[in-house]
């Protein structure tokens, strides 16, 4: 037998929301497994209590995690109804948390990876967006709370080597690398404008990991065209690995534009 305290800050809160408050994980599995309503998980959305849970990588954490998905309930759902400040689901928290293992248990279970965050909090503070900027794609979100702002240098020698991981993840399983269906700030909710901004300090190694890594799936033909036309590349060498890239994952297109400067862009990258 065991025993669930009574939350008395917020009594009404069910019993499996205050064991991931709380971070008891086998507490939490036992209470699925038992027949406790899977849906009352959501209860505990906030960013912190997402954070104590997603960001453990125990083996009761991941036995809890595989028990939920198990159940069958919906796990897109995205944020407390109180909260316009938060919008995310479980494999935002997955990824800012560096939990490639709890990733994979999510995605298995059906959870997108194109799907759209709103964390106004987290990247408005950083003066980059307004409020109502702050609708951005998953990676994008997910690479604001790894390097904060792209324009200041960073040096990302030691933090890609943790986190490559997270991005090849998301990649892999359809991140776009273009921007949020209804961005009203298409400078920053780009992936590939985000990694431009960071190579214009020098390090384009983001970059470079977000093109290896990328399919046609993950990019649409024509952003990635107009990505090419319009932004200014730091080096002739960046603009070339661009155009690579989009004629490995473009051939066909790439074929047809054989003969001209059919980038529409001059010597120097700038169109």
């Amino acid at each position: 037998m065991f025993v669930v305290a009574r939350n008395k800050r917020e009594p009404k809160r069910p019993p499996l929301a205050t064991a991931l408050q709380y971070e008891n994980f086998r507490t939490a599995a036992m209470l699925v497994s038992s027949g406790c309503d899977p849906s009352s998980w959501c209860s505990a959305v906030d960013d912190l209590t997402f954070n104590k849970w997603i960001s453990r990588s125990s083996e009761e954490q991941i036995k809890f995690t595989c028990n939920l998905v198990d159940t069958g309930v919906n796990l897109e759902v995205s944020s407390d109804p109180r909260r316009m400040d938060l919008k995310a689901t479980l494999v935002y928290f997955a990824a800012s948390s560096l939990n490639v293992e709890c990733m994979r248990i999510l995605f298995t279970a059906g959870m997108r990876a194109d799907s759209v965050v709103v964390d106004s909090r987290a990247v408005g503070a950083m003066g980059e967006l307004r409020p109502r900027d702050t609708e951005m794609t998953l990676l994008v979100a997910i690479l604001y709370r790894l390097w904060g702002s792209p324009n200041r240098p960073h040096s990302l020698k030691k933090t890609l080597v943790i986190a490559r991981e997270v991005v090849m993840v998301l990649l892999e399983n359809g991140a776009p690398l273009g921007q949020a269906p209804r961005s009203n700030n298409p400078t920053y909710m780009s992936a590939l404008d985000y990694a431009l901004s960071i190579a214009r300090f020098g390090d384009s190694s983001l970059m470079q990991l977000l093109m290896d890594w990328s399919t046609a799936r993950n990019v649409d033909q024509d952003f990635l065209q107009r990505f090419m036309r319009r932004r200014r590349f730091p080096t002739t060498r960046l603009r070339d690995a661009v155009k690579e890239f989009h004629d490995r994952i473009f051939p066909q297109r790439a074929a047809e534009m054989q003969g001209g400067d059919a980038n529409g862009l001059d010597q120097t990258g700038n169109s």
